[in-house]
């Protein structure tokens, strides 16, 4: 544990309208923050990086080195909050932050695996104007994601890469989300052809330009025949790494279809 006064920082930009903390896993940042309070009320964006990638033991202690419950009642405009790999974020913090961010468009919470999603509820409620919602790797808990509002809300763009969701809980979401562009669902054991047979039947699908299904290895090929021979002409990027099973036969067959990739 560390503690650092940051008594040499005696000036700081105002009119800011970006800020990128990276967090080590022991400095605390509250002297820093006292410092910058003053300035940051026009921030648009924040992104504070984590240390996910650097804890080496599930056990291991973690000190929560940002207040975000006071951080957040100086960021009034925020569009922008990414937390990557924050290990110290939970559902309290997501709320909490959401709680005086009106203007949020953007929430991105990949790799913050104490997540589970009861703040999603009322973080859609009171940001009206989110349009991009990031939770790959979060531990999302299928029956609060089921009991979301979904079809309430203008996402656009969305990633559930990794998040171990059950098949109802992907049809759920999928066939409510009446604005989808873009979709990240890769690596996706649950992503099977009933969920996507689900979804192309919806009209949730209709919008959709940008689908990644990397490694979702419980997808046939006639689905992926199926969802490319209807989708095709629309889609401007469509990523199928990872399906080994997928032969050239398929791919000659499937790429004329796929006439406005970028």
């Amino acid at each position: 544990m560390q503690l650092h006064d940051f008594s040499d920082l005696q000036t700081f930009p105002s009119r800011l309208r970006s800020l990128t903390i990276c967090l080590s896993g022991n400095i605390f940042l509250e002297g820093f923050l006292r410092k910058v309070y003053t300035f940051i009320s026009s921030m648009e964006v924040l992104q504070i990086i984590g240390t996910y990638e650097k804890i080496e033991d599930e056990e291991e202690e973690v000190y929560e080195t940002v207040n975000v419950h006071k951080l957040k009642q100086y960021i009034p405009n925020l569009r922008v909050v990414n937390f990557w790999g924050v290990p110290f974020i939970t559902d309290e913090h997501v709320e909490s932050i959401s709680s005086n961010c009106a203007h949020l468009e953007c929430l991105c919470i990949n790799y913050c695996t104490k997540v589970t999603g009861s703040c999603l509820r009322l973080v859609l409620q009171r940001c009206k104007k989110l349009r991009s919602l990031l939770l790959a790797h979060a531990s999302l808990d299928n029956e609060i994601i089921k009991s979301i509002e979904w079809e309430k809300t203008y996402i656009e763009e969305l990633n559930i890469c990794a998040t171990e969701l059950s098949p109802d809980a992907l049809i759920s979401i999928l066939t409510r989300l009446k604005h989808l562009i873009w979709l990240d669902a890769s690596w996706l054991e649950n992503m099977n052809d009933q969920v996507l047979e689900a979804w192309l039947a919806s009209d949730s699908i209709v919008n959709l330009q940008y689908l990644n299904l990397d490694t979702c290895d419980s997808l046939n090929e006639a689905s992926l025949t199926d969802l490319i021979s209807r989708m095709g002409n629309q889609l401007l990027g469509l990523n199928l790494g990872g399906h080994h099973k997928l032969l050239e036969y398929f791919w000659t067959s499937m790429i004329p279809k796929l006439k406005n990739i970028k």
